[in-house]
């Protein structure tokens, strides 16, 4: 049997599980789509062993379950990002180098005002600020869907700019 034969024996079957599924942003004849792009990416894996309806069932049940994983993963972050951009506009960096100023030498001031004046400037504030709030690596890729090291190496970026905006400013100063 070829893809198009199949698709058509088991039609009433790929809209009834289609229908089955309420998936935000996915009307139903955009389900049934999915479902067939999805079908045709394992026609080939078929095996013989369980018939042709048993197979569409699972493929397809698990695909629906997984895009309604993936939407709601990306609602999730998308409502975390904003979150912690509102977070972001309310700091208030004058502030806190005030408080600040009682604990550090001037020098460590220094420091300390040249990294937040780097900060306003980065555009992946608010990774750095979770980071600098002792918030894990993992914990920041899983919430922003990326990788632990792709955390780290912002990090890292911006802890060399600092170093070498300090180093820079001390050179000026001699």
């Amino acid at each position: 049997m070829n893809f198009e034969e199949v698709v058509k024996h088991h039609n009433r079957l790929i809209h009834k599980i289609a229908h089955k599924y309420s998936i935000k942003n996915y009307n139903h004849d955009d389900l049934y789509s999915e479902g067939l792009t999805k079908l045709f990416e394992v026609f080939n894996n078929y095996n013989h062993k369980q018939k042709w309806s048993t197979y569409i069932t699972i493929i397809l049940n698990n695909h629906y379950k997984n895009l309604i994983r993936y939407n709601t993963t990306q609602s999730r972050v998308n409502y975390i990002n904003n979150e912690i951009r509102s977070d972001i506009k309310n700091y208030n960096f004058d502030n806190i180098l005030n408080e600040l100023e009682e604990e550090y030498s001037n020098e460590e001031l220094d420091v300390i005002d040249i990294a937040y004046k780097l900060l306003d400037k980065e555009k992946n504030k608010d990774i750095i600020l979770r980071v600098l709030d002792n918030e894990t690596y993992v914990l920041i890729a899983n919430d922003l869907n990326v990788s632990k090291q792709y955390i780290q190496q912002i990090f890292k970026n911006y802890i060399d700019k600092c170093k070498l905006k300090v180093y820079n400013n001390n050179e000026r100063r001699y």
